[in-house]
């Protein structure tokens, strides 16, 4: 009997393919809406739009499957993000009544396309993620990485079928650089890092491989997507690494805290860092050799600056609310279709409703790093999984990213944290 004990312990270790539901499969169909971002330009629709399609049928089936079932109780700490959503938009109206009326059709645009949508999303992938035990979770990560292989493939033979401009090759004075079916390459390169990192603790034991696979992962991901956004992701694996290694619980929260405040104070201090970047433009792949307009990292950076000073600007005021922050703001000089990204973004649609937000998302990330087993190959798995995704909505457009909220909102679950 003794001997049996180590081969199932040893077998329990990799996921069950035999592992799939419904529910599941609205798990992955959700996940797979950054790998599928583009594949409606082969019909003509814009870039993008797969995200926007997928989406949309996503909520439609799932809302008939949730709401066709029992409906579970949400619990305290989600139930106040959900309350601060509808908060903020209520706070935008009463701002729509005391003055600022002229911006109604844009407002009410906004929360009905963009706005509602979102909501919605959070209620639903709560009520499909609540009941999901670990085994699950490992499973429905082990096949999202197995469909992300399968869309290099699908890609690759599109691209063959129909060679179009931003369509899975990028081409520029770079050379050509790989997306996949990926709407930017920042995305595409979020996909391959959580993919490989599911790979690699799914497959070697050896935190010497971990490491020597976290390397080869890294370069693979710089030299084929090219985006500026893997040295930031790269920094992600680096601090769970170290923070890994840390035997005290309390130095580990201490040290992760920090992580956030300084994350925070750079955001707020932006326009005195860029001479500090500019020192460190070689570290990224498509920089120029110094910040200027038409640079991409000065474009992305003025996107936070803007944000931030349009945050101070109107600090006591009430806020517009989700998806309507800076409505009234001038954007005619920005390179981009908002005047935020990321968690800027956050500062400008949420107001002074940030300052709870951000607790509430700290808290969460505490009460994790408190759960940690630091010797269990999935903790550390995802562990880094989390903290990528943290930096992906911070910096980039879209804090509440369907693929990457759904791994957080995945990983915190594994930690029975939702």
């Amino acid at each position: 009997m003794s001997n049996i004990v180590p081969n199932i312990t040893k077998r329990m270790r990799y996921p069950s393919y035999s592992t799939f539901s419904f529910r599941v499969f609205l798990i992955l169909m959700i996940l797979s809406t950054l790998m599928f971002a583009n594949i409606f330009m082969v019909v003509g629709l814009p870039a993008d739009s797969g995200s926007r399609v997928i989406g949309l049928l996503w909520i439609i089936i799932t809302s008939v499957f949730i709401f066709s079932k029992p409906i579970q109780k949400i619990n305290t700490g989600y139930t106040y993000l959900l309350l601060i959503f509808m908060l903020s938009i209520i706070l935008g109206v009463f701002r729509l009544i005391s003055g600022d009326f002229v911006y109604i059709e844009q407002f009410l645009t906004n929360v009905l396309f963009l706005a509602t949508p979102k909501i919605i999303y959070f209620v639903l992938i709560y009520y499909l993620i609540v009941s999901l035990d670990r085994m699950t979770i490992h499973s429905i990560f082990y096949k999202y990485s197995i469909m992300f292989l399968l869309t290099i493939v699908l890609s690759l033979l599109l691209y063959y079928i129909f060679p179009m401009h931003r369509f899975v090759i990028y081409e520029d004075g770079l050379g050509p650089r790989f997306a996949a079916l990926h709407f930017e390459l920042v995305n595409f390169s979020y996909t391959l890092f959580t993919a490989g990192i599911i790979i690699i603790y799914t497959y070697f034991r050896s935190k010497l491989f971990h490491y020597i696979g976290m390397i080869l992962l890294s370069v693979v991901v710089y030299k084929i997507s090219l985006s500026n956004y893997v040295p930031l992701f790269v920094g992600a694996i680096l601090l769970s690494m170290l923070l890994l290694n840390v035997s005290s619980r309390r130095l580990r929260k201490t040290l992760y805290l920090s992580f956030f405040i300084i994350m925070l104070l750079v955001l707020l201090a932006l326009p005195l860092a860029l001479n500090f970047l500019e020192s460190y433009l070689y570290l990224f792949p498509r920089a120029s050799e110094t910040l200027t307009e038409n640079d991409p990292i000065f474009i992305r950076a003025y996107r936070h600056i803007f944000a931030m000073q349009y945050f101070f600007d109107h600090i006591l005021d009430f806020p517009f609310g989700l998806f309507n922050g800076g409505i009234d703001a001038d954007l005619s000089n920005i390179k981009s279709w908002s005047g935020g990204s990321g968690l800027s973004k956050i500062f400008m649609d949420f107001g002074l409703l940030t300052i709870p937000f951000l607790i509430l998302f700290v808290q969460v990330c505490l009460k994790l790093v408190s759960k940690i087993n630091i010797h269990n190959q999935r903790d550390q798995m995802y562990f880094i999984l989390v903290n990528i995704s943290i930096v992906y909505a911070f910096m980039q457009a879209g804090f509440f990213n369907l693929t990457v909220t759904t791994i957080f909102l995945l990983s915190i679950r594994y930690w029975r944290i939702i």
